[in-house]
């Protein structure tokens, strides 16, 4: 079944590589209704380049690195030409309504009989003409509607129907009520994506806005917040990293995390993450030092080193050294200190009662102290002086790199992420491969 969806979609990718790259996504965001909470638009023509298919005319060339079977590569080959005859579909959107019950597509149509036979083709089954469009099911949870010039594909419910959106928009369109918002998802990148917290009642006026680009062989993403207006908003809660702090980290640690924090965090829910994270014993000491950390003003950061290749695959932090640090007057560190001993001391032996200290039970054990206004706390004989001076400017960094198997068979995955005032800029990277990293994943899976 996964793999049978996955053809489906490369198909329609190569399928919109031929197409004119002319971008008409403002004028599906006419008929996307305003309520919508998130829209995507999605640049196929560069999804196809990105993932190493080339189409000329009614052929495709496949990747080397893609093994499809005969079927797979005839079923490709046959509704191509349909397809690209059919439908316009160089600009797609996606978007949610019903308070994101209801996702559906939309795209524009070049000659529906012949779109209709690209339907059978693929395994559709007609439904005859529902409101004025005819209808078709792909499965239990896709239902493709054509007519009026513009297709739509309806997920999960075959209760909403394009009138029923375009019902919608009589309360306003996403283009006129967000004319900035619309403007980005048509500046013809690879995906666009706005989504508000309205519907949850956060930041109502905010919206998340994400695009994702290839560059070279890797995937570049971009993140920003918004206001309705087009506003770019600041990272207000952080402030520039600090080299000194970030020299603490270890050298060899493939997870990095740093962020430069102001005192507007909500620290309870970062001890409510750290708890789930790593466990009941994290959880309840990063509790009883929150008075102490919420008066970090400066560097806080996190880094872990696997102590044997078995790491990977086991959750629990007795097979990982970790460096976490937090910087903050050297008063508030050494009664973060004294905090954290006396939490410890009810489950740990401690080696001082006094000063700096080392808990542990039996092969876990770390130690927990503070020097020249940062609270530390370090398991195992990590290799620290990490070079991170290059990233002193920037106000928070995530890197990671993950090593093969644990998601791809063959391959090692780097992520690098950097938050600057009011950006986030992340790199996602297979160090070494000669493919773009969608081939290469494709070639994961279809080996």
């Amino acid at each position: 079944m996964r793999k049978n969806f996955i053809m489906l979609a490369l198909a329609l990718a190569g399928v919109i590589a031929c197409l004119s790259s002319c971008s008409r996504t403002e004028e599906l965001l006419a008929t996307v209704p305003a309520s919508s909470q998130i829209v995507v638009a999605v640049n196929f023509e560069e999804l196809a380049n990105a993932s190493g298919f080339a189409i000329h005319d009614s052929t495709v060339t496949i990747p080397e690195n893609i093994r499809l079977s005969p079927p797979a590569k005839s079923q490709i080959m046959k509704i191509i030409p349909a397809l690209r005859t059919g439908a316009d579909i160089s600009d797609v959107v996606v978007a949610s309504i019903n308070n994101n019950r209801t996702v559906f597509a939309t795209f524009l149509l070049k000659d529906q009989e012949v779109l209709r036979r690209a339907m059978r083709d693929v395994g559709a089954v007609a439904q005859g003409n529902k409101e004025g469009y005819d209808c078709y099911a792909v499965g239990n949870d896709l239902f493709i509607y054509l007519g009026d010039g513009q297709g739509w594909a309806v997920f999960g419910s075959s209760n909403t129907t394009p009138k029923d959106i375009i019902e919608e928009t009589k309360e306003g369109t996403f283009k006129k009520e967000y004319p900035a918002l619309a403007e980005y998802l048509s500046g013809n990148k690879m995906i666009s994506i706005v989504a508000t917290g309205r519907g949850m009642n956060v930041a109502a006026n905010q919206w998340m806005c994400v695009d994702v680009q290839p560059k070279d062989n890797d995937l570049v993403i971009g993140t920003r917040r918004m206001d309705s207006e087009g506003n770019v908003l600041a990272n207000s809660s952080l402030q520039n990293l600090d080299p000194t702090v970030l020299k603490l980290l270890p050298a060899n640690a493939p997870i990095v995390i740093a962020a430069g924090l102001t005192k507007d965090i909500d620290w309870n829910s970062i001890a409510m993450i750290g708890g789930m994270v790593g466990g009941f014993q994290v959880g309840g000491m990063l509790e009883s030092v929150v008075p102490y950390l919420s008066k970090t003003d400066g560097t806080i950061e996190f880094a872990v080193v696997p102590m044997s290749e078995n790491a990977w695959s086991n959750p629990s932090l007795s097979d990982w050294n970790f460096v976490f640090a937090a910087q903050m007057s050297q008063s508030d560190a050494e009664a973060a200190v004294n905090a954290a001993r006396n939490y410890l001391s009810t489950m740990f032996t401690v080696s001082s009662q006094t000063g700096d200290f080392v808990a542990g039970q039996g092969d876990f054990s770390f130690k927990v102290s503070s020097a020249n206004g940062v609270f530390s706390v370090v398991k195992g004989n990590v290799q620290q002086g990490a070079d991170m001076e290059a990233y002193a400017g920037d106000r928070m960094l995530v890197k990671a790199m993950i090593p093969a198997l644990f998601v791809l068979r063959n391959d090692n995955i780097s992520v690098t992420s950097v938050t600057g005032e009011t950006e986030t800029t992340t790199t996602i990277a297979i160090p070494g491969s000669k493919f773009p990293l969608l081939q290469t994943v494709l070639g994961d899976i279809f080996r």
